[in-house]
Order: structure tokens, then sequence, then C-alpha cells
């Protein structure tokens, strides 16, 4: 627009006068008093003035697209000349704009609906690939599932033996609580564990039966329903840090995920 603006404004207006050129560019044409518009010197008179011409003036040599009139009319003088061009809007327009017929429409192309099946069942399949790699979900005879996230191959844990585990704990939305040897909640736990006796009835029942038949090695990720939880203070494992126990205390009451890997067994 500035670009525009500018060649309007450098247009002389009608009954200004401006002083012909000194000197003629070559033979063919000169300059006219229009900035970027060439004048054809068989429009020229003996006298070196212009006279009225129904072919117009020349865009760099290059006639315009026809957008506005084409009927130029150009005056002349005996000491001066003046130029008054009808279409000097549609001269600059046509060189700053491409022309209509070169404007070309892109159309997106569609999505077919079986397209879209296909996209679907894909996803799908991937998923079900996906759950298979994290392991089987199992269904205990209470109700509640664990999920066999790694076999173990070492020892089976037996009841009123000593087990040592790592464990990190959640809401049931994935919402993390606590954990013992992750060094998680900037704690320098790593490779640390908790022991129980397995059966004893020393952790939540909903654990000790999410626990059977691992062996060492082994990982699940199992459910537990608060009637099968924390229902008494001394049940492990149980969070020693202040912020940690503060988040179990709010959630002890609701169905928890807990994780648990079984280290070693005495």
């Amino acid at each position: 627009m500035r670009v525009l603006q500018s060649t309007i404004s450098a247009l002389p207006t009608t009954g200004s006068k401006t002083h012909p050129p000194s000197s003629v560019a070559s033979p063919h044409q000169v300059a006219s008093p229009a900035r970027g518009c060439e004048v054809p010197a068989a429009a020229l008179d003996k006298d070196g003035t212009v006279r009225a011409s129904e072919d117009g003036p020349q865009f760099n040599g290059v006639e315009p697209h026809n957008v506005g009139t084409r009927r130029h009319i150009w005056y002349s003088g005996d000491s001066s000349r003046r130029v008054f061009s009808i279409s000097a809007l549609s001269i600059v327009a046509s060189a700053l704009l491409p022309s209509p017929s070169s404007a070309k429409i892109v159309v997106p192309p569609q999505t077919s609906s079986r397209n879209l099946q296909a996209a679907q069942k894909r996803g799908e399949e991937r998923l079900a690939e996906l759950e298979a790699e994290r392991g089987e979900v199992i269904y205990s005879p209470f109700g509640f599932r664990y999920r066999e996230e790694r076999v173990g191959t070492g020892e089976e844990v037996d009841r009123k033996r000593k087990v040592y585990i790592t464990y990190k704990l959640f809401q049931a939305n994935g919402t993390y609580i606590d954990s013992v040897g992750y060094g998680l909640d900037s704690r320098d736990d790593v490779g640390e564990a908790i022991s129980f006796r397995y059966g004893a009835g020393q952790v939540p029942l909903g654990l000790e039966v999410g626990m059977e038949g691992m062996r060492v090695g082994g990982m699940r990720r199992i459910e537990v329903p608060p009637n099968l939880g924390w229902t008494s203070e001394e049940l492990l494992p149980r969070p020693t840090g202040r912020v940690a126990n503060r988040r179990f205390d709010l959630h002890k009451n609701q169905l928890l995920l807990i994780e648990v890997e079984l280290i070693k067994i005495k």
C-alpha cells in the first residue's frame, strides 16, 4: 500500500508544470513525467512535445493488463508539458497485483471415511500391543486386578517367610503418593527396601493376595481396594515423610495402586 501511495503521489496533477527531458534515453522512447511510464517516440511532435495517443503509456516497456480504461490523454504546450493519465491507478495496480487469471485455488484433499476407519483400527491394534507389552492383567478371587509387569525368575514367595520389596504408591488416577527404593521425594533411598513376613497380616490383604505367586525379580502393579487396604495404623508400608504422610492420609480410604518389585526372600 505504501508503494501504491508513493507512486500515485509522484504523478503530476492537472495544471502542474514539468520541464521536458533534456535528453532522450533512446531513439525509440523517452521518459514521461509519470514515474515508471514511458512514451513512445512516435507520439512526439518534431518540437519534442507530446501529442494525443490512443495506445497509451507503457510500464517499463510492457503494456499493462487491461484492468481499467485503456484510453490515455496526453496534453502538450509550447514551453511546458502537462500529463494527465485517466488510468494511472490501473497501471500501478496492474504492476503490483497478479493477474486474476494467474490465481490458483488450492483445494485440500478430502479424507474418506474408509481411511478414518483404517486409522482407527491401526490405533486400536497398537494400543493392544502396548497393553500386551506391559504385561497380563489378572483378576483376583477378591475382584480386584493386578498386572504382571515383569515376570521374576527367582524364588517364589512363601508364607511365613520374610520378603524384601521396593514399592511406589499411587492414587487410582496415577498421581504419586509415596515410594521406597527409588530416590523420589528428594530422599536418598535408592536400593533400600522394606521387609515383612508374607502371610502374617503385616501388610494390607490386597497386597498379600496380589503378590501371591510372585518370584524374585518380578514386578506387579496391584489395585488395593479400601476394604482390603490400610484398615489399621500398623499395616505396612506407610510413608515416613511429613508431606508423603499427609498425601497418604488424604487418600488411604480410596482405591490405591501399589507397584511392587520383589527383591529377595529369606
